[in-house]
């Protein structure tokens, strides 16, 4: 009685409203919690979160503002930044952030995504020329430190006898139970950065006997929109071309409640400023701009972590971590080189492009170990992959895509066509086609590991019948014409969502979301000895109630998920929370509190849900069990340079005695982790 008790005064919380539309919300950080639903790759995730907590951080002048700048809002649809575009030269200058609510296709959602990047200010032209004694002078220089701890001891950091150790090193980490990490940056307008990062996961070596400093340094220097010269970028940077089909090191979309917008945007070159060791190229890379045409040269070369046998890659290490001995082993063990470039033309109806690279490993060889699944992975000295990517724009039409061929000349190609009836309706088709022997392995697109082996149709429509209302919807259909991981026979799978946005007034939206999954898995039936390739089926509700008033703010979300296998009984699981967050103006201080309870038959049934954290850190964990999660969340802002950002949090599980595996498991059921961090600006 006391648990049911204790859920509705948590639902109850957030459920009375009013106010304005807030520029400093965080609403668009439930964008990146629904592709952490959709189990977007981890390392997209924390490389865009990076990307829009820094935007935020250093809002784009929406007088000012490109093409180039406003893709870097991933919630912005094509259509959107051309009306966008469009309202501005028409009306320009804007006199405040507000007038885009004027803007056909924008609605009250995207809004609220868009306002914390954005701000109205005097225009004036980036291409003006340049003198050290101004960059110096107006720059802004920014220092950022962190450190996380957890208070339980973890299995790899029991405190035994030398000797046990040597016996057994594979049972404990080489460093400290603690993650750090320090990056200072310098920023110049839009035309100059530099940075440094230095990072250890906890587990890693800093001061001892196994190793002196950082795990990861990372450092970079971009120059933007000096004469033909667009961009120009030394160090550590990231690329995008087309849909991905190339070269994507970038952000890939992720299938959310915004269904139409599943195009990848071309993002070009960036500055790669984040801690993400697997993502980044490494040299040299600019493009060069005459009118309508730009030209792009590349080139990386950078060591990599694999297992290496003679002169013979098996497999590439991605996750980062050099916490044991056998992580050192396969430290550094690889170099991927990459050269290549990429043309493109555009007018504000027609953007075409290609794209071309080569990539080896340094003289080593690509072999991962056969398995069926693998057959038709990259096995080669080097590779090379050539792309053509389209863009047309007629009126209430808009047509994208792009077409790739591999060295052995396997075909890739992804097609969208958007069309636009009436303002109120929007309607999306995609299709993907990507061969069983097509080999990219800088390529990138949502939802798949590999661009391979994949046969997809996807629909998307949204419905705006009133003002406060929106209706969207999506169907995924996808064919596996050979194995994947775990599943032993070609497959399919079905992705069906719906979601319904409802604004009960300015500062209250709602939202009810149901999502469907079918998709194949190895399974071992109880009556049988041997694995059959079984369907199985997930469906999720999540309902959720924001709430925006003065210093103000609440969410409340209600999760639920089902789980059924054949021949087996349907497992459950669910999850309500509470998030209030309240800020002070003097002195400049804001605090949130997170409150979750969450009760799933298995890891099948498990739920990830986003909770606040500390600047430029994502935090959507998942959960399965029984258990109690809260959170409380900090910032103090002392001055104009001087911030602090702080975070505790603490779980408890009311089904184990033993949290985690391995290394990482913790004897008893409660863990407590702190997150602070402190920000400079000078």
């Amino acid at each position: 009685m006391k648990k049911w008790i204790f859920l509705l005064l948590i639902c109850a919380t957030g459920i009375r409203v009013s106010a304005q539309l807030d520029k400093k919300n965080t609403q668009w950080m439930e964008y990146l919690e629904e592709m952490a639903d959709n189990e977007a790759d981890e390392n997209t995730l924390e490389n865009l979160f990076s990307d829009l907590s820094y935007l935020s951080e250093h809002p784009l002048n929406l007088n000012a503002a490109t093409k180039k700048d406003l893709e870097r809002l991933p919630f912005l649809s094509d259509l959107q930044i051309e009306n966008i575009l469009f309202y501005v030269y028409k009306y320009a200058p804007l006199a405040s952030i507000y007038e885009i609510k004027n803007i056909a296709d924008l609605d009250l959602q995207t809004i609220t995504y868009m306002l914390p990047f954005i701000y109205v200010g005097t225009y004036t032209d980036e291409r003006q020329s340049l003198s050290i004694p101004q960059i110096f002078r107006y720059g802004k220089h920014e220092i950022l430190t962190r450190y996380d701890y957890c208070f339980q001891e973890k299995s790899g950091y029991k405190d035994d006898s030398e000797e046990e150790k040597a016996a057994h090193p594979s049972r404990y980490y080489l460093g400290e139970n603690y993650y750090t990490s320090f990056k200072y940056g310098f920023r110049y307008k839009e035309k100059i950065q530099w940075g440094f990062v230095g990072e250890k996961d906890a587990g890693e070596p800093f001061w001892n006997k196994q190793h002196k400093g950082f795990d990861y340094y990372s450092a970079h220097l971009v120059l933007q929109n000096i004469g033909i010269l667009e961009t120009l970028a030394l160090g550590d940077y990231r690329l995008s071309f087309g849909q991905g089909l190339v070269l994507n090191t970038d952000f890939s979309m992720v299938k959310t409640s915004d269904v139409i917008n599943v195009s990848k945007k071309s993002s070009g070159i960036k500055s790669h400023h984040s801690t993400n060791e697997s993502n980044a190229l490494r040299g040299l890379a600019f493009t060069l701009g005459w009118k309508r045409t730009k030209l792009s040269l590349f080139y990386s070369r950078r060591k990599a972590d694999a297992s290496v046998e003679d002169s013979t890659i098996t497999s590439f290490k991605i996750d980062g971590y050099r916490r044991t001995p056998n992580d050192l082993l396969k430290k550094d063990q690889a170099t991927k080189r990459l050269f290549g470039g990429n043309i493109n033309w555009q007018n504000n109806f027609i953007n075409i492009g290609l794209t071309g690279i080569y990539y080896d490993f340094d003289g080593k060889s690509l072999y991962p170990d056969l398995k069926p699944y693998n057959m038709h992975y990259l096995r080669d000295k080097d590779n090379s992959n050539l792309g053509a990517y389209y863009l047309l724009r007629k009126k209430k039409f808009i047509f994208q895509g792009e077409t790739a061929i591999g060295k052995n000349g396997a075909p890739a190609y992804l097609n969208t066509l958007q069309i636009i009836p009436v303002s109120s309706f929007n309607v999306v088709f995609l299709h993907r086609y990507f061969s069983v022997d097509y080999q990219a392995d800088y390529a990138a697109i949502s939802g798949t590991s590999t661009v391979q082996n994949e046969n997809g149709y996807y629909m998307g429509a949204t419905f705006l019948p009133f003002s406060s209302w929106k209706i969207s919807a999506s169907i995924d259909f996808v064919e596996y014409p050979w194995l994947k991981y775990r599943i032993d026979a070609p497959s399919r799978y079905t992705d069906v969502l719906l979601n319904l946005d409802y604004a009960l007034a300015e500062n209250i939206q709602t939202s009810l979301r149901y999502k469907s999954k079918n998709k194949a898995r190895n399974m071992t039936m109880p009556t049988q000895k041997t694995t059959a390739v079984l369907p199985v089926e997930e469906q999720s509700l999540r309902y959720q109630i924001n709430y925006n008033k003065y210093r103000i703010s609440t969410k409340t979300q209600a999760n639920l998920r089902f789980s059924q296998f054949p021949e087996q009984d349907m497992n459950r699981g669910y999850m309500v929370s509470q998030s209030i967050t309240y800020a002070l103006p003097q002195p400049a201080m804001q605090g949130d509190l997170y409150v979750a309870y969450f009760h799933t038959d298995d890891w099948n049934t498990s739920i990830s849900a986003y909770e606040k954290s500390i600047l430029y850190a994502f935090s959507a964990p998942s959960f399965y069990g029984e258990g109690l999660r809260c959170c409380l969340t900090f910032k103090w802002t002392l001055n104009d340079n001087l911030s602090f950002y702080a975070k505790g949090a603490w779980t408890r599980y009311f089904d184990r005695d033993v949290i985690s595996s391995g290394l990482e498991a913790i004897e008893g059921n409660d863990k407590t982790d702190i997150y602070c961090l402190v920000r400079w600006k000078f």
